[in-house]
């Protein structure tokens, strides 16, 4: 449909010395001596695409006179004024049909405000006349990772640089082998000489930390740097033959995970530059790591003395561990920021169970406030704090609301899933109280697409799956969400 935009007196003046100018150079331009001026958007307007990407139809107006005839060789700028994106000439002269038309190339960040005017100078008052505007959607660019040669593969972390790691199925879709995926192409990790590998996250400098198989049939945590996969020692594994819980680095080369201690124990786990610690526990049987920080503190949950009943516990080289205490139950660490504060879940009454967040905040622990379910919490470096169903922040709690929180940001970036369709969940992100669908590709094997995410980096930039829903195996292949133009 098109949408007239008339320029009023003030507009008709700036037209007017336009078109005196143009008649100067032996135009045949009569302006001056018409009405009111009807300016139409054509096509063009309120397109979508990829971050730092031109659109794919051109910006197209027609200027026509107040009988309807098309008015020739009208001068009119085309200016971003928002969006930081650019346009390919800037001043187009309308053609025979009255029509001028422009490329434009949408701005480096997904989802800010993008905005072209069509516009000239009031030569009485300098004044910019706006004739139109153009508005699109800059979307994040949505990168197929591909897979190993098998049909499923999934992105479990990324760092600042978008080199992501996970896992995919061989070319006989049997096993699964860790990758890493930098610049466009995806490699295999290889194994600890067993069948199987993952891979759970990957520091600034490229190390990749993950759980494999051994030749001798257990699952080991492994170190990879540099083309080189080094044994770390045992993982404990859910069951005989199964994967291993996940490992988590830092960007120091720290690696923590769960280690076997007995036939059913588990003990909390550190690798430091070549030494392997076993963090142990205080007076139960078993501890188990659920995040480190930059400065190689361990935050997790130990039984106190026995699985009904669990604290969370922060561990570091100078103080060792320290019980932190707990809310009900069982209480859970999920996450620590670089103040060594913690976020987690409590239970309270198991039986019928009530689900808490909390926080560790260095002194004392605050609950903050009930969730409907126990598996998802996280805290940013400022020490704002992801729940279930909300934010908390020094105290203020914002409502979420159209997304189930999975991961965030250092600057309080929310990645998590949001229900478009019956038994059809995208990929998506909350910022300052917004949710934004980051879309499921349009594979042809997969019919309606899913996505779900995993991690989130500084950049906003985002990892997962998109592909079929429903429980493995399904034809899924690792995805790259960029928010920012490469």
């Amino acid at each position: 449909m098109h949408r007239p935009i008339f320029v009023g007196e003030a507009s008709l003046l700036a037209v007017a010395g336009l078109a005196l100018t143009l008649t100067s150079c032996g135009l045949d331009n009569s302006l001056t001596t018409r009405g009111r001026l009807h300016f139409d958007v054509v096509s063009g307007d309120q397109q979508s695409g990829d971050v730092g990407t031109q659109l794919a139809q051109p910006l197209v107006v027609k200027v026509t006179d107040p009988t309807g005839a098309p008015v020739y060789q009208q001068v009119l700028n085309f200016r971003v004024v928002a969006g930081g994106g650019s346009v390919f000439g800037g001043t187009e002269l309308t053609d025979e049909q009255g029509i001028a038309q422009e490329l434009w190339t949408l701005g480096p960040r997904a989802f800010d405000p993008q905005r072209v005017e069509v516009r000239a100078v009031n030569t009485q008052t300098g004044a910019p006349e706006v004739f139109a505007t153009f508005t699109a959607t800059a979307l994040p660019d949505l990168v197929d990772l591909g897979t190993l040669g098998g049909f499923e593969s999934q992105a479990t972390g990324l760092n600042d640089s978008d080199q992501v790691v996970g896992w995919s199925l061989d070319s006989a879709n049997t096993y699964r082998h860790a990758f890493l995926w930098k610049q466009g192409v995806m490699s295999d990790l290889g194994t600890l000489g067993g069948c199987c590998s993952r891979a759970d996250a990957i520091n600034s400098v490229g190390q990749v930390a993950g759980g494999s198989m051994t030749a001798a049939g257990e699952w080991h945590a492994f170190l990879w740097t540099a083309g080189q996969m080094q044994d770390l020692g045992p993982a404990w594994a859910y069951y005989p033959g199964s994967s291993s819980g996940p490992v988590h680095l830092n960007d120091a080369g720290q690696v923590t995970w769960d280690g076997p201690a007995g036939d059913t124990a588990t003990h909390a786990m550190l690798w430091t530059n070549g030494t392997l610690q076993d963090l142990g526990t205080l007076e139960g049987t078993s501890s188990h790591a659920a995040a480190i920080n930059q400065s190689g503190q361990v935050a997790g949950h130990l039984d106190v003395p026995d699985r009904q009943h669990e604290h969370a516990f922060l561990w570091d080289a100078a103080g060792g561990m320290r019980d932190l205490g707990g809310i009900g139950d069982i209480t859970r660490s999920f996450g620590i920021n670089a103040r060594g504060q913690i976020a987690g879940i409590s239970i309270v009454t198991p039986a019928t169970p009530s689900y808490h967040t909390w926080l560790w905040d260095g002194v004392q622990m605050l609950d903050l406030g009930t969730v409907p379910s126990c598996c998802t919490a996280a805290i940013d470096d400022p020490g704002q704090v992801m729940a279930e169903t909300f934010v908390w922040d020094n105290g203020t709690v914002t409502p979420l609301s159209s997304i189930y929180p999975m991961a965030m940001s250092n600057d309080g970036v929310i990645a998590g899933s949001m229900s478009v369709d019956r038994e059809v969940d995208h990929a998506a992100v909350w910022e300052n109280g917004q949710v934004r669908d980051l879309g499921a590709g349009n594979p042809s094997w997969a019919n309606p697409p899913s996505s779900i995410p995993s991690a989130i980096n500084a950049r906003g930039d985002v990892v997962g799956w998109f592909g079929a829903e429903g429980p493995d195996p399904e034809p899924r292949h690792a995805a790259l969400w960029r928010m920012a133009a490469p």
